[in-house]
Parts: C-alpha cells; sequence; structure tokens
C-alpha cells in the first residue's frame, strides 16, 4: 500500500489534469486587432423642439450645440484650470483607447492615412478636399452668382458665408491684419492634419472679383466679444476694403462648410455626455495627445476647442439632424500656423515658446526679477 502522502500528491496531480483539460476558452482568444472603432455605429437620441425662423415646428433628434464663448474659455485656461490643477494630485495614465498592436484604430476621431501607407503628392496636396469641392476656376464667375447667407460667428478673421451652386457652401475669410500669411499657413496645416489622420475642412485658396457676391438681406455677425453687429453692405464694404488683391480678384480662404448638422467644439477633457458613443476620457485619448505633438511642429498655438468642431452625421443624408446617426470630431483653422505676427511685438516672439500668460514664466520671472534671458528675448 502507498503511503499517504504519495496517494495525495498523486490526487493533486490527476485534479489539475482534469482542471487543465477541462478548460472551456482560453483567457484571451486570438483575434485580429481592432480596426475600427465602435463610436462609428449609429445611435438614436431623443428628439426635442428646435424651431427656427424658416420651420416654427420643426424637430431635431441631433445632440444639442455646445457653444463655446472665447471669454469663458479664456477664463477657464487662464484662472480656473491652472488654479485646480495646482490642487490635483493626479497620476500620468496611458492612452487607454489602443488596440491590442498598441495603434489607434479608425474612429470618429482619427483615419491612420500615412501611418499605414505612403501617400504621393496628389493625395497630400488634395487633403480633405473632394473633386467636387475644388473651387478650380474662379476667374470666370457670373456676377451675383456666390450668395452671402451667413456672417462669420465669432473668430479674429473677418469673413462671411457663401453659397455656390453646384459646389456647395463655404466660409470665406480674409488676411487681415497680415497680408496673405494666415490663408496660406491654414492650408499648409489642413494638409499636415489630413495626412497625419485628423478630420478637418476642405481649405483652399481662391481669388474672385467682388461682383460675383450677392448679400442677402437682414444678416448678422458675432464678434468677439460676443456682439451681435449687423452684417449689411457697408459691412461688407468695410471687409471687403481689407481683402488682399491681385487687380480687381480678391484672395479669399475658403473652408468647406462641414456636412451634416454642426453641434459646436470638442472638449479635451471628460467627454460628451449627449453622446452614447463617446465612452473614453478625451484626456486619455491616443490621437488627441499626439495632436498636441503635431501642433507643436506646425507651430499651432491656437489649437484650443474653439477651433474644433463636432458634425452630427445622420443616416439620412436628407435630413441632417434626424437619428439615428453618430458624431464625427473636426479640427478647424491652422491660420496661426507657422509663426503669427502681432500687433505686440513681445507677443510675436514669444508665442511657440510659452503661453499668452504663462504662471510657471511669471513665477520664474518673479524669484529671479526676470534676469535670465529667455529664448524669445533675442
Amino acid at each position: 500500500m502507498k503511503p499517504i502522502g504519495t496517494r495525495f500528491a498523486l490526487g493533486l496531480a490527476a485534479l489539475a489534469g482534469l482542471t487543465a483539460c477541462g478548460a472551456a476558452q482560453r483567457r484571451f482568444a486570438l483575434r485580429d486587432p481592432l480596426a475600427i472603432d465602435t463610436d462609428l455605429r449609429s445611435v438614436s437620441l431623443p428628439c426635442r423642439r428646435a424651431p427656427s425662423e424658416k420651420e416654427p415646428d420643426h424637430v431635431s433628434c441631433a445632440p444639442e450645440p455646445y457653444v463655446s464663448s472665447l471669454i469663458w474659455d479664456g477664463a477657464d485656461n487662464l484662472v480656473f484650470r491652472p488654479f485646480a490643477e495646482a490642487w490635483a494630485f493626479e497620476a500620468s495614465r496611458e492612452a487607454v483607447n489602443v488596440n491590442s498592436m498598441d495603434e489607434v484604430p479608425d474612429s470618429a476621431w482619427f483615419t491612420n492615412r500615412l501611418g499605414v501607407q505612403p501617400m504621393d503628392a496628389e493625395e497630400l496636396l488634395q487633403g480633405e478636399c473632394s473633386p467636387s469641392q475644388l473651387l478650380l476656376d474662379t476667374t470666370n464667375v457670373p456676377d451675383g452668382s456666390w450668395v452671402i447667407d451667413k456672417g462669420k460667428q465669432n473668430g479674429s478673421s473677418p469673413g462671411f458665408r457663401v453659397k455656390i451652386a453646384g459646389k456647395g457652401k463655404y466660409l470665406l475669410k480674409v488676411d487681415d491684419p497680415t497680408p496673405e500669411r494666415p490663408s496660406a499657413a491654414a492650408v499648409i496645416g489642413a494638409l499636415a492634419y489630413h495626412a497625419v489622420g485628423f478630420n478637418f475642412s476642405c481649405e483652399q485658396v481662391v481669388y474672385v472679383k467682388a461682383s460675383a457676391f450677392k448679400l442677402t438681406p437682414g444678416l448678422t455677425f458675432i464678434d468677439n466679444s460676443e456682439r451681435v453687429r449687423p452684417f449689411d453692405e457697408k459691412a461688407l464694404e468695410k471687409l471687403l476694403r481689407k481683402v488682399v488683391h491681385k487687380g480687381e480678384y480678391l484672395r479669399f480662404q475658403a473652408s468647406a462648410w462641414l456636412e451634416g448638422s454642426l453641434i459646436g467644439p470638442f472638449r479635451y477633457e471628460k467627454t460628451r455626455g449627449d453622446d452614447p458613443n463617446d465612452v473614453i476620457p478625451h484626456e486619455d485619448r491616443r490621437e488627441l495627445r499626439g495632436g498636441r505633438v503635431l501642433a507643436a511642429w506646425l507651430d499651432h498655438f491656437d489649437a484650443r476647442e474653439q477651433n474644433s468642431m463636432d458634425v452630427w452625421v445622420s443616416d439620412r443624408k436628407d435630413q441632417p439632424d434626424s437619428s439615428p446617426g453618430h458624431i464625427v470630431h473636426h479640427y478647424l483653422d491652422t491660420s496661426d500656423c507657422l509663426g503669427s505676427e502681432w500687433d505686440w511685438e513681445p507677443i510675436t516672439h514669444r508665442l511657440g515658446h510659452s503661453y499668452v500668460v504663462d504662471w510657471a514664466d511669471v513665477a520664474r520671472d518673479f524669484v529671479t526679477l526676470g534676469i535670465p534671458l529667455r529664448p524669445w528675448d533675442k
């Protein structure tokens, strides 16, 4: 008869063998890496009354637009956020929206382009623009065929929206106050963001005669101080006098109007509460962290939330604010890239090295009496 210890050991070995053979599945199934995120799926949202002048009984099923005030956004980033972060004890953490290969899948935020396959010069220069969006011939535009139907809502660059038959809607912005630099920078920056993989608007530079425009009566625009002002013939003439021109042709930056229902900018933190697909805190998204690196490389110092836009894309193209649908997140406006010139020269030198109000630099200057030279001092 075998000793008790030997029999006990044999029993444990048999039990372990039976348990191993009886395992239903592996702990981690062998699957291909996630290539497309689930945030592109259609979701249904509750509808609400959204009356307008044209449709008093209109019903919208898109999320309510988020309004980002320039004054509040500035106060939040200059005062409230730095004060809150000074008392926070949050450890840095890795991005969480990556697949098993530690890569970002295609999503409502990002589409892998240059990172997965080479792009030729034609693809790079086309950017986000489809062939139908390109305004290739603007020298023979009939008088009054570009209908101005909307004033520009905030932003430092003056402009307006036009409706072009067969092409769609475009936001036209002028090079003010520095001729030609902002529009060129906007197009170059947009091409870079698109090539990397971000969603962007179609950007191009066009030359057109003033006679091509036809102003719709009763328009208004909102300036940076949040005041509503009339956009009438007098305001249009004042704007056109500032436009850079070649002879009788005026130079504009043309931004194709995004398709879908515009619902305001995205935030760089937390999630959008009215989007069931938005489940990952924005500060933990790999592509938004990478966007900071791209912005630094382009010297895109104005990559604040107001220069972004969320768009509700309905499953029904004829009803852009109907449900079901999904939200797509876009970057906008890189006209500050590649250097920027301000009325106050020290700001021109400092941007790209330091924030407009940088509390860390203020504190260092206070302690050192401002004696050490900064990279922008010369």
